[in-house]
């Protein structure tokens, strides 16, 4: 693992993140493990936000459900806020992720998503697909005013080592089953102020969507720059 960016800190937050594997999701128990707070031991719950619900450890049912649940849902107010009750009221720190993209990027949907970004003409990215905005007004419209005072802003790339120019992500099974790992996994993390995110639906659509766009660029610089050290090394 490779950090870069800003330092976290074992309070609750919300955090996004791009979506290039399955693998992402145990970047953030590894990211919960750095935040450690050391004056009271306690590690950030992990909760990812995704098809009306909330979970914590990635089943097959929930792989499943990941498939084939529209991509557009979302809550009313109401449910919103019922799921996120209980995560408001935590006497321990709660870490909400989401995965604005919704799918894993991959060729095939990227490809894909830029037929309809050209179709209802949205910006197209390079490294990204574009994000969904229910999820994520979801969580704001809960999270407002609450003692969950950060976002976190995080990028995630995979390369294998020594970097050949392709940046190709691995499966939970090339992850896991090779020891030593051929694969290294780069992490940017930009820290924001929750309260300074719009709440207005149109307004929060445009954040997230100037976001995204500022994120694809990072994502290119970061390649870069992964690049210029293979040939430094």
């Amino acid at each position: 693992f490779q950090i870069v960016g800003d330092e976290l800190e074992a309070d609750s937050a919300l955090l996004i993140s791009n979506h290039y594997s399955l693998c992402d999701h145990f970047v953030f128990a590894y990211l919960a493990r750095l935040s450690l707070n050391i004056d009271s031991m306690v590690l950030p719950k992990i909760n990812f936000f995704t098809w009306y619900n909330i979970w914590q450890i990635p089943t097959l049912k929930i792989l499943k459900n990941l498939a084939s649940c529209d991509e557009n849902w979302e809550l009313d107010e109401k449910s919103s806020l019922l799921i996120f009750k209980k995560m408001i009221c935590s006497k321990v720190p709660e870490w909400i992720v989401l995965f604005p993209e919704v799918n894993i990027f991959n060729l095939e949907s990227s490809r894909l998503q830029k037929e309809m970004c050209d179709k209802f003409y949205l910006p197209k990215f390079q490294n990204l697909l574009y994000p969904r905005f229910s999820s994520f007004y979801n969580s704001i419209q809960a999270l407002s005013e609450t003692s969950f005072a950060r976002l976190y802003d995080v990028s995630i790339i995979y390369y294998r080592n020594p970097p050949g120019g392709e940046f190709k992500q691995p499966s939970l099974l090339e992850l896991f089953s090779l020891n030593p790992s051929p694969y290294v996994i780069r992490i940017h993390i930009k820290s924001r102020m929750l309260q300074r995110v719009p709440v207005k639906k149109r307004r929060l659509e445009k954040w997230l969507e100037m976001l995204w766009a500022d994120k694809d660029k990072l994502i290119d610089s970061l390649k870069e720059d992964i690049l210029k050290d293979a040939v430094k090394g």
